[in-house]
């Protein structure tokens, strides 16, 4: 659950959202200017999950990764190698 003070009471010094994870996976929050310069909170979370048979639902994975920050190189990156 994100909560966001009124636009006149947030401080750019100071985080705005609140996050509170009981997902049990890893996320990251970050604040980004859009395109008419209004603040976008962008909330990125990672889970693996372990793949099911016959029709059963997928399970969260007992092993979860923590988000990894920097830049890839597209050789490197699966998601960039199959995109191009």
């Amino acid at each position: 659950m994100m909560q966001r003070p009124p636009r006149e009471l947030a401080s750019l010094n100071s985080p705005c959202a609140i996050v509170a994870n009981h997902s049990g996976v890893p996320y990251f929050w970050f604040e980004q200017t859009g395109p008419e310069g209004e603040r976008i909170d962008v909330l990125v979370v990672r889970a693996t999950f372990d793949f099911a048979s016959g029709g059963s639902l997928m399970t969260l994975a007992q092993t979860q990764h923590e988000i990894v920050l920097g830049v890839c190189a597209a050789e490197t990156d699966a998601i960039r190698m199959v995109t191009r």
